[in-house]
């Protein structure tokens, strides 16, 4: 049965994107969620907490740690949601996109981990299709998605043994501050649309489905693994 109801969920990035539309949905089925945002996440719900912090700065994630022990002392659901794309090869933005997408993320689920040991839960991290290919001039990105996955693996490997389960979600085309760009151009646009099978970009609610998933018992037998969302984007070839 899907049910999340009283389940407490931690998302990174809740201030806009997908990141915000989760956090929002969420709380419908009922359950707490906590947003770790450095700007503010306007949602007004009594069951929604916006913790300030920067998942860039280590003192930050202690102490959000240090809340989430006091305030909730577990969680059952961490959703990685908080990334950033900096194209060309610049050594500055390659670094921000790899401490951003997989150092940090990596230190602040290392750190939240503990709160889940207890009882199991689930980890669900956002990535990207641009993991498996070579996105042109964004190698930063890339390669920083395509350690995400990685770790996931080796999350859900180390931490079985505490009934705790990871996967990531690749994403394909959505429309989000990150690819603003590229849906307001109308060329840019259509290209995208023609190379998926349905022939449009996703929509948020496809996003929540397998977040909705993932976060429930229907999916307790499921760890480890990438599970793409794209549209077809990645099965399409010559068509």
């Amino acid at each position: 049965m899907l049910d999340i109801k009283k389940k407490i969920i931690v998302i990174s990035g809740t201030s806009s994107g997908i990141g915000f539309y989760l956090a929002n949905e969420l709380l419908k089925y009922k359950c707490k969620v906590i947003g770790l945002s450095r700007k503010k996440t306007n949602i007004k719900n009594k069951n929604f907490f916006n913790y300030f912090g920067d998942i860039l700065i280590e003192d930050d994630q202690k102490s959000f740690l240090e809340f989430l022990k006091i305030k909730y002392k577990k969680i059952d659901i961490l959703i990685n949601n908080a990334g950033v794309s900096k194209n060309g090869y610049d050594l500055k933005d390659i670094k921000e996109n790899v401490n951003t997408n997989f150092i940090s993320t990596i230190s602040l689920t290392n750190k939240l981990i503990d709160l889940m040991k207890n009882r199991g839960g689930s980890i669900i991290n956002i990535s990207s299709i641009a993991s498996l290919y070579g996105f042109p001039n964004n190698p930063g990105y890339n390669a920083s998605k395509a350690a995400l996955n990685s770790m996931t693996k080796s999350l859900a490997n180390d931490f079985a043994k505490f009934n705790i389960r990871c996967n990531s979600l690749l994403l394909g085309y959505f429309k989000s501050k990150m690819t603003i760009k590229s849906f307001k151009n109308s060329k840019s646009r259509k290209a995208r649309e023609r190379h998926t099978v349905f022939q449009r970009w996703g929509k948020d609610r496809e996003v929540l489905g397998p977040v909705l998933f993932l976060s429930s018992d229907l999916s307790s037998y499921i760890t480890g693994q990438n599970i793409v969302v794209d549209g077809g984007w990645t099965i399409k070839g010559f068509n």
